[in-house]
């Protein structure tokens, strides 16, 4: 017979759990977009799939060496405002796109 074990957290670990658990998953989710849209932004700027993809390269490549930098950042001046950027700031630079 196995013994079932229930976490209780309180509304803080609650909260940090819920947005950590956001951010990771729009981390990924934003990654996993690029491959989709290969294809219509090859038509769009009249490259070579090949072309685009090295685009992505460069995408990654600043995902990685930036995460160190944000990390700290948000250890120095709080997790919330890098999040919002985080979420907001592709938004507002996607409007401004002629």
């Amino acid at each position: 017979m196995t013994q079932q074990t229930t976490l209780k957290f309180d509304s803080r670990e609650r909260n940090i759990l819920i947005t950590s658990c956001f951010g990771h998953f729009m981390s990924h989710y934003n990654m996993l977009a690029f491959p989709a849209v290969v294809l219509p932004l090859s038509v769009h700027l009249g490259k070579d799939m090949m072309d685009v993809v090295g685009i992505s390269f460069l995408m990654y490549l600043l995902f990685g060496v930036t995460a160190l930098p944000w990390g700290v950042g948000a250890d120095r001046w709080g997790a919330k405002p890098f999040f919002f950027f985080f979420i907001l700031a592709p938004d507002v630079v996607a409007w401004l796109q002629p």
